[in-house]
C-alpha cells in the first residue's frame, strides 16, 4: 500500500506520476479525507484533555470531601462525544485506506508516458507464453502419478484396502 504522506506531499512527484498512470486519480479527494481526519483528531485530543482535567478535579474534590456530581454529569456527555468522534475517525480512516489501496503503484521516473492505455509500451516480458499441449507428454491425474511411484513412496490402494 502506498504511503499517504508520500502521495499528499507529492514526494518526488509521486502524485504527478500516479496521475500519468491513472487519469482518474485525483489527490484532492485524499487531501479532503486527510484534512477531515486531522480536524477530528484535534477535536478528540482536546476533549480527552478536558476529560483528564475534569478527572483530576473530581479526584481533588472527593479527596477534600466535596460533591463532584455536577462534573460527573458533564463528563458523561463528554464521553459520548468522544465515542462519537472516535467512530467518525474510524470511518474516515477506513475511507482513506480504501482509497489508497485502490491506487496503482507509482511508475518509475524513466517509464515512458503514453496518451492512453493503448499506447503503453511493453518494455520486456519474463518469457513467452507457451501451450501445455506442446510440452510433449500426456497429463495424468495426481492419483495415477502417485500409484506409479510404486514402493518409492507411492500409493498402493489395494494393499491399503485390506
Amino acid at each position: 500500500m502506498l504511503d499517504l504522506k508520500t502521495i499528499l506531499g507529492n514526494v518526488d512527484g509521486a502524485a504527478d506520476r500516479l496521475a500519468l498512470r491513472d487519469p482518474d486519480f485525483n489527490p484532492d479527494t485524499l487531501k479532503q479525507f486527510d484534512k477531515k481526519r486531522r480536524q477530528i483528531i484535534g477535536e478528540v485530543e482536546a476533549k480527552k484533555a478536558e476529560q483528564n482535567r475534569a478527572s483530576r478535579e473530581i479526584g481533588s474534590r472527593k479527596k477534600a470531601g466535596e460533591d463532584a456530581g455536577d462534573i460527573l454529569d458533564q463528563m458523561k456527555g463528554l464521553s459520548e462525544e468522544i465515542k462519537s468522534l472516535d467512530s467518525m475517525l474510524d470511518d474516515i480512516e477506513a475511507s482513506i485506506n480504501k482509497a489508497v489501496e485502490s491506487l496503482p503503484n507509482v511508475p518509475d521516473k524513466s517509464t515512458p508516458v503514453a496518451a492512453d492505455k493503448s499506447g503503453n509500451v511493453i518494455a520486456g516480458t519474463f518469457r513467452e507464453p507457451n501451450n501445455p499441449e506442446d510440452w510433449g507428454f500426456k497429463f495424468r491425474n495426481h492419483i495415477e502419478v502417485a500409484e506409479g511411484l510404486g514402493t518409492n513412496g507411492g500409493l498402493d490402494f489395494p494393499r491399503a484396502a485390506r
